[in-house]
């Protein structure tokens, strides 16, 4: 066994993930606010419309925290799944997402409706994103990352369903490494062709690659899925000689779809900013209690609790917000700061209000938990 703070013994809490998560959160939100229009909602507004023209060179990069979720969501999903049962798992993963899902689909739909989009539209939107269906159009534009999860939930699943079969087999791990060969194959077939002139055969080949289809595969974004997976397995039983090659391998793999998604621009920053989160999240793993130690136990979940609706909340709420106290506040920061305690209040709200009453409620009704007096 790795010596580290991965004790079942000791606080199973993992802080350190609260504090990536609270941070991936923010550089996404950041990221889509620098972008946003205070003149009409818009995404990506023109540069001379822009609320903040000037936050870009600051956030510019904040799109990899999606691929720093992807990561940690890899570990913590299948550690959460070692132990249970294909139909528990689901359970505890729907009652984790849906509830604060539901809230802010509900959100989004009424701001966009009151905006004046049409209904027929809308409602389309609406039950796509409640469902999580793989195909779009989704009510909020960051639906379909949670998309991509649910697709990894579904993959996890069924390897529950077949270790009851194959109980000595190391299903995870098999996983993990399919995955992400899967997935390193398929963006060096993408790095490759991107060095090609975008005509003829290899232009039809990149377009179709390109498409969101291979998002709903996990082939785009697999190796991050299966570098979480692999560090859970490793901090489990020991960093080998095939662990470590193909941790080594994948980070490769995945510091390459980063410079993909970068499309030319500059893609050291979103690198080292990705790169530099991997290296505190396996540290943070190592020194869970020291982390503890140096921020507030309840601080630190309440941050990584409250990294969810942060993240569902910011987009479209941020995109008609920002316009609507624009023709109110003139100074740029104090409109950034009012439409950030508007975005973070009521993600507040939300988790310790419908968030937590429907979590409750799905936890008695699917787990048989009682609620807490």
């Amino acid at each position: 066994m790795v010596s580290s703070d991965l004790n079942p013994k000791r606080d199973s809490h993992l802080y350190g993930l609260d504090i990536l998560r609270f941070i991936a959160a923010l550089l996404v939100v950041y990221f889509h606010f620098g972008l946003f229009s205070d003149a009409e909602p818009a995404f990506p507004a023109a540069q001379q419309d822009r609320a903040w023209p000037w936050m870009e060179q600051f956030t510019s990069h904040g799109w990899v925290g999606v691929q720093v979720f992807f990561v940690i969501s890899g570990f913590v999903i299948v550690a959460s799944a070692d132990r249970s049962a294909p139909i528990e798992f689901l359970k505890h993963r729907a009652i984790r997402i849906l509830p604060a899902l539901w809230v802010y689909t509900f959100i989004a739909f009424t701001v966009r409706y009151v905006a004046g989009e049409p209904l027929s539209l809308l409602l389309d939107s609406f039950f796509r994103s409640i469902i999580l269906f793989p195909v779009g159009p989704y009510i909020d534009g960051v639906i379909w990352t949670l998309v991509v999860e649910a697709i990894f939930y579904s993959l996890i699943a069924l390897l529950l369903a077949v270790r009851l079969r194959m109980p000595n087999f190391d299903i995870f791990q098999a996983c993990a490494i399919t995955l992400g060969l899967a997935s390193t194959c398929y963006l060096a077939i993408l790095g490759i062709l991107s060095l090609m002139e975008p005509i003829g055969n290899a232009g039809r080949l990149q377009s179709l690659l390109d498409r969101y289809f291979f998002s709903v595969l996990l082939l785009r974004h697999g190796v991050f899925f299966a570098i979480g997976m692999l560090v859970w397995r490793s901090e489990k039983d020991g960093y080998n000689a095939l662990r470590s090659s193909l941790l080594l391998l994948y980070v490769g793999a995945a510091i390459l779809q980063i410079v993909l998604q970068a499309n030319g621009h500059n893609p050291v920053a979103p690198v080292i900013i990705w790169g530099g989160m991997l290296v505190f999240f396996v540290i943070s793993l190592r020194h869970n209690s020291t982390v503890k130690r140096v921020g507030s136990s309840s601080l630190l979940r309440n941050l990584g609790n409250l990294s969810y609706p942060i993240y569902l909340g910011h987009f479209v709420i941020g995109m008609h917000l920002i316009p609507a106290i624009g023709e109110y506040v003139r100074q740029d920061l104090l409109l950034l700061l009012i439409a950030s305690a508007i975005v973070f209040g009521l993600a507040w709200a939300v988790m310790v209000g419908p968030e937590r009453l429907l979590q409750t409620s799905a936890k008695a009704r699917l787990l048989g938990v009682p609620a807490a007096r």
